[in-house]
């Protein structure tokens, strides 16, 4: 089981953000980088349910709280608001396993907590750049490398269609108040 909050601090500035036919929603935004993730460490959704509201945008719901099901059997817990003010840690990642926790806040510490009775290990990426721990250095040196040694990129154009393919599912949820359920969707071409 795992829980992820993403809170972005407003949708102000610039004034595009808060733009739907600009950004596709406030999903597609910033939220959307941590829905990848989800799919990276999990797997690929099977059920997702969502109830959203509008809090303070006059164009787009703006508060999500995402349930999604994996086909590896995880359940995610996922919440999202636009205007938190920036309040720290405006992203994190809690998974449970068997008397274990792994923990995120922001991409600056991350706490591993083995088991029962164990000391909890954290790891503190403050001082290294943004490049390195936000993953563009690796990233960078991945696409370079597929580019010239033909390598298999990391993020494929199938990886990209199940991505906005979950949103849209959110997105669908949200406004028909069901469940999405992927074993039952068209299949992909």
């Amino acid at each position: 089981m795992a829980h992820v909050k993403m809170n972005r601090g407003e949708l102000l500035n610039p004034p595009w953000t808060a733009n739907p036919k600009v950004t596709g929603g406030f999903l597609y935004e910033t939220p959307f980088h941590l829905m990848d993730l989800c799919r990276y460490l999990f797997g690929e959704v099977q059920t997702v349910y969502c109830e959203a509201k509008q809090n303070i945008s006059t164009e787009e719901l703006d508060t999500f709280a995402i349930m999604m099901t994996f086909v590896s059997g995880t359940i995610v817990n996922f919440v999202t608001y636009a205007h938190a003010g920036w309040s720290f840690p405006f992203e994190s990642l809690e998974v449970y396993g068997k008397y274990s926790t792994v923990a995120t806040q922001e991409l600056e510490k991350v706490m591993y907590a083995p088991g029962l009775q164990q000391a909890a290990h954290i790891h503190d990426f403050y001082q290294l750049s943004i490049e390195e721990k936000w993953g563009y250095k690796e990233e960078d040196r991945l696409f370079i490398d597929a580019i010239i040694h033909g390598t298999k990129p990391p993020v494929t154009a199938e990886d990209g269609f199940r991505s906005i393919q979950l949103l849209e599912a959110i997105y669908e949820s949200a406004k028909t108040g069901k469940m999405i359920d992927f074993r039952h969707a068209a299949p992909s071409k």
